[in-house]
Formats: C-alpha cells, sequence, structure tokens
C-alpha cells in the first residue's frame, strides 16, 4: 500500500495503527528517514529507544534473512512527517 495520506486519514479513523513504508520515489523522506538510520547507526543504537526483530527461515533451497529496527519519529523529521496524521 502506498504513504498517500487520504488512506492514512482512513486508517486513523478506524482507529488503527500504521507504519509507512517508503521507496526511493519519496525522495525527501526516503532520504531524511536514510540520515536518522545512519546516525543510529553510528551511535550504535546507545541512547536511542528501539526495536529490532530478525528472522531466518530456510525455504524453497535459500535462506531469507530479514531485519527490522524500529524507532519514534526523531524531532528534525517532524516537519516532513506534518503531511500525516496521528
Amino acid at each position: 500500500m502506498g504513504i498517500q495520506t487520504d488512506v492514512v486519514e482512513t486508517i486513523c479513523e478506524k482507529q488503527a495503527g500504521y507504519l509507512l513504508l517508503s521507496k526511493r520515489n519519496q525522495s525527501s523522506l526516503h532520504q531524511a528517514i536514510i540520515g536518522c538510520f545512519d546516525e543510529a547507526e553510528a551511535k550504535e543504537w546507545r541512547s536511542i529507544k528501539h526495536t529490532y526483530e530478525r528472522t531466518v527461515d530456510a525455504d524453497h533451497g535459500r535462506v531469507e534473512t530479514r531485519q527490522c529496527s524500529a524507532f519514534p519519529l526523531p524531532k528534525a523529521m517532524s516537519e516532513l512527517a506534518d503531511q500525516w496524521i496521528g
């Protein structure tokens, strides 16, 4: 699903939560997110409240490793984030 603001508004109206994914075609947002993760990694995630999950699955003749790190939106990104409610 895309990250259109009307989709997010509908989700919030239903009192549900959401997670936005960004691709390179959202260049300003995408670069800001990359910058936040670069900064977190440079600090080795010290003093940064975050969650991390890693799964490894072996199926169909290959091993798939998936990793996900998440943390609250940094204040530096608040201007970009004002487009989406919630």
